[in-house]
């Protein structure tokens, strides 16, 4: 019920800016000291009592001067003043509803949501064309039946066809966290109806169930009504960068990363990286990483994406270096993680081919023999003869002599050890199996077996 306290503490406040007529500019003249004496703690004189029987006596025929009144004394807490004032005015005006939500807003505020509901519903009940009693019933509701709030919307509806009750049921969804509903209610509403928080919930709403266009078009048109709300230039990012859009979101993220009211947390951070990576910024990318990583040392993402970053700029060792830093930390590390593992590999694997062709090794040829003599068969001195005679004529050293067992495979498919750029340019297939065993050796390590 805080949640509501707040909402009527806004609520009150936006009602008391409101533009005026003359006798109410008069009223309002008078409840400045009122307030100031509240505001300063010396209510409990009585001087005070007199300024308000005063005001009393001047307003006594305008209830909504009195209720100005007392929404005063709730703002500041003094609620035994306030609810004697709503008694008055229902006393003398009973179908005035706004002393009915006066008396729920008592309530509401000191956390007694049920008997709020109760005046609520009598302002429905005795002054049915004001929407305020509705929207004060739908709120209390909110979190705790969604259902009964959209209903009581939903009778908003019946004596107010213009006004936006799409919206509102969406919101309260929204903020009970029922999603699917939230955004069926708020794919009904008319956009250009759109308060800017409710503009935002709508384009979160559809970025959670995974419908990231229409967020990320949700969010740029919100953008151009509400140019300066933060959060939608924050959500277009992540949208932009999950959607692989690198130019749109590195444009969004220049803007949350120049603007100075935004927080960057770890996560913003990260997805700065993501658009500076996306459109090949890979250095300035890693920068970024690392600061998340600074940021929030325990989150092992940002060491996922500096691998993905080296991947791409072709360094395998690093990546290889930071994917296995990230899989230590992550526990729960999943299947699609374990591939990414197996593809730096597969791409080591054909660097080392693609090397391996340059060379022109030439297919071993029998009869040759072993300068070292320590061979125990043809095949094994054949290797060794080839390869050294490559080494020598492309300025290598000679390499040293490894006999292996004699088999009866084929000679470019069993020397590994003695001539391995051989092999490995003859083997891709092999590799790329051994890389996928890889990722199922860790997958299967990460089953239960009780």
């Amino acid at each position: 019920m805080k949640a509501i306290k707040y909402l009527i503490a806004g609520a009150l406040i936006m009602g008391l800016s409101a533009p005026a007529m003359a006798q109410e500019v008069n009223y309002k003249d008078m409840l400045k000291p009122i307030e100031t004496t509240l505001k300063s703690g010396n209510s409990a004189t009585k001087e005070f009592e007199k300024e308000i029987k005063e005001y009393q006596k001047e307003f006594k025929k305008d209830p909504k001067a009195l209720i100005a009144l007392g929404n005063i004394l709730a703002m500041h807490k003094d609620y035994d003043k306030a609810n004697l004032v709503a008694d008055a005015v229902i006393a003398k005006f009973k179908n005035y509803g706004d002393a009915y939500i006066l008396k729920g807003d008592i309530y509401a505020m000191q956390d007694n949501g049920g008997e709020a509901a109760t005046w609520y519903n009598q302002c429905m009940t005795m002054d049915p064309k004001n929407p305020q009693g509705y929207i004060s019933y739908s709120n209390v509701y909110r979190k705790i039946d969604p259902a009964a709030s959209a209903e009581a919307l939903n009778k908003l509806r019946e004596i107010n066809p213009d006004y936006p009750i799409e919206a509102e049921a969406g919101h309260n969804f929204f903020s009970a966290g029922n999603y699917e509903k939230a955004y069926d209610y708020f794919s009904k509403a008319k956009p250009s109806t759109l308060e800017e928080y409710l503009y935002y919930e709508y384009a979160f709403t559809a970025y959670i169930l995974d419908k990231k266009e229409e967020s990320l078009n949700l969010c740029q048109a919100g953008i151009q009504k509400f140019p300066k709300d933060a959060a939608m230039q924050v959500l277009a990012m992540r949208a932009a960068v999950d959607l692989r859009k690198y130019d749109v979101a590195l444009e969004h993220s220049n803007i949350v990363m120049n603007t100075d009211s935004i927080k960057k947390n770890s996560s913003i951070i990260s997805y700065y990286g993501l658009a500076l990576a996306g459109n090949k910024q890979y250095n300035e990318a890693i920068a970024q990483y690392q600061k998340a990583l600074e940021m929030k040392a325990e989150d092992p993402k940002p060491l996922l994406y500096i691998s993905e970053a080296y991947k791409e700029m072709g360094d395998e060792d690093k990546a290889l270096e930071y994917n296995q830093q990230y899989m230590d930390k992550n526990p729960d590390a999943a299947p699609t993680d374990f591939m990414k593992l197996a593809e730096i590999y597969i791409n080591k694997a054909k660097k080392a081919a693609e090397a391996a062709n340059k060379l022109h090794y030439p297919a071993p040829k029998r009869g040759s023999v072993c300068a070292a003599g320590c061979a125990p068969d043809h095949r094994s001195a054949e290797i060794y003869a080839v390869r050294a005679s490559e080494s020598v004529k492309n300025g290598l050293p000679q390499p040293a002599c490894k006999p292996v067992a004699a088999t009866k495979k084929t000679d470019k498919n069993i020397y590994c050890d003695t001539y391995p750029h051989y092999w490995l340019a003859s083997n891709g297939g092999t590799v790329r199996i051994i890389s996928l065993l890889i990722f199922f050796r860790y997958a299967i390590a990460t089953i239960p077996l009780f």
